[in-house]
């Protein structure tokens, strides 16, 4: 995509499947995870990475917003 259409770089929103599929295959450089202020709870725990871990990310930036926080990992 870079050299026939010059892109520099893709936003994907996808769950544990699509970030367990880019991560391992080292396409993904940042992760950014917003936390609602909401609990949910079931059987199932919820998870945005199927793959295998743990991972060390750093904390390049966080922000707060409506009792949301905004936080930018890079991998």
């Amino acid at each position: 995509l870079r050299e026939e259409h010059g892109v520099e770089s893709i936003d994907c929103e996808g769950g544990p499947g699509l970030n367990g599929t880019l991560i391992p295959a080292g396409l993904v450089d940042e992760l950014h995870l917003v936390i609602a202020p909401k609990l949910a709870g079931g059987a199932d725990p919820l998870t945005v990475y199927s793959g295998a871990g743990p991972l060390d990310l750093g904390l390049l930036s966080l922000h707060e917003s409506g009792g949301y926080l905004f936080a930018r990992y890079g991998l």
